[in-house]
C-alpha cells in the first residue's frame, strides 16, 4: 500500500499534466497511505515512508489547489506539515529537509506569510543530521534567496552542486543553474564571474525539460547583465515557448521589471 501510494505521487508529478488527472492521483495516494497506516505497520522504516509519502501528496495538493480556496491550499499544507513531523521528531533528517521545503513552497508558493523561519531551521537541522545533503542545501538556498539574500542562497546553492555530483545525482543540473540566478542577481558581477557562469552552466545536462527552461533563464540573465538584449531575449523567448507554466513567474516578472 505504501509503495502504491509513492507509485500514485509520482504518476500525478510526472504524468500528464492535468490538474483535475493530477489531483485525482494524489488522493488515491492519500488514500492508500491512510490504510496502510492503519495497520499499525510494525517496521519503522516503513511508517517514517509512509508519513513522507502522505505528506508528499498533501503538499502537492496545496499546490494544485492554489487556483482554489485559501482554506483548502491551508488544510494540506497543514496536513503536510503534521506528516513530516511525524518523521522529523525521530531525527530523520529527510523529515526535516521535507518539513523545511514545505514551509518555504507554504510562504512562496502559498502565499501565506511567517514560515520561512521556520523553514530555515528545519534545513539547518537536516544540515546539522546529514552534512552532505545536496537537497537540504538547495532548499536553504532557496530560503535565503527568498529573503533577498543572494550571496547566501549562492553559496548554499554551490554546496548542493557539489555534493549532488558526489552522489552522482542527476539533480546537480539543476541546482547548477539555481546558483547561478543566484550569483546573477548579487551585486558582484565582474566580467570573470559571468564567463564562471557561462562556462558551468554549459556543462549542465539540460535533456530534462524543467532543467532545460531554468537554465535558458540562467543563460538569459547572464546575457542580460552583459548588456547583450537581444541573446537575453532570445533565450527567455525559448524558455516560454510552449509550457509557460514550467516558468518560474516571479522570476520572468523581475527579468520584465
Amino acid at each position: 500500500l505504501v509503495h502504491l501510494g509513492d507509485s500514485y505521487v509520482a504518476l500525478a508529478n510526472y504524468g500528464p499534466k492535468e490538474s483535475n488527472v493530477q489531483a485525482e492521483h494524489l488522493t488515491s495516494a492519500i488514500d492508500r497511505i491512510k490504510k496502510a497506516l492503519q495497520l499499525n505497520l510494525r517496521v519503522f522504516v516503513y511508517r517514517d515512508f509512509a508519513y513522507v509519502v502522505l505528506g508528499n501528496a498533501h503538499e502537492d495538493l496545496a499546490w494544485l489547489a492554489q487556483v482554489g480556496s485559501d482554506e483548502e491550499i491551508s488544510k494540506n499544507y497543514d496536513q503536510a506539515i503534521a506528516a513530516f513531523k511525524k518523521v522529523a521528531e525521530k531525527n530523520v533528517p529527510l523529515g526535516n529537509m521535507n518539513l523545511g521545503r514545505c514551509y518555504y513552497k507554504r510562504e512562496v508558493e502559498g502565499h501565506q506569510k511567517g514560515y520561512l523561519a521556520d523553514a530555515k531551521a528545519a534545513l539547518e537541522i537536516a544540515i546539522a543530521r546529514r552534512k552532505d545533503y545536496p537537497e537540504a542545501y538547495r532548499w536553504l538556498g532557496a530560503v535565503y534567496e527568498a529573503e533577498g539574500n543572494y550571496d547566501l542562497a549562492a553559496e548554499h546553492f554551490d554546496k548542493a552542486v557539489r555534493f549532488a555530483k558526489e552522489q552522482g545525482s542527476y539533480n546537480h543540473g539543476l541546482y547548477e543553474c539555481y546558483w547561478a540566478r543566484a550569483i546573477l542577481e548579487t551585486k558582484k558581477q565582474p566580467a570573470s564571474i559571468r564567463a564562471e557562469i557561462l562556462n558551468r552552466l554549459n556543462d549542465v545536462d539540460a535533456q530534462d525539460e524543467k532543467v532545460h527552461k531554468d537554465l535558458l533563464l540562467a543563460v538569459g540573465k547572464t546575457y542580460e547583465n552583459e548588456g547583450k538584449w537581444q541573446e537575453a531575449i532570445k533565450q527567455y523567448s525559448t524558455a516560454i515557448g510552449d509550457s509557460p507554466k514550467l516558468i518560474d513567474a516571479d522570476l520572468l516578472r523581475r527579468r520584465a521589471g
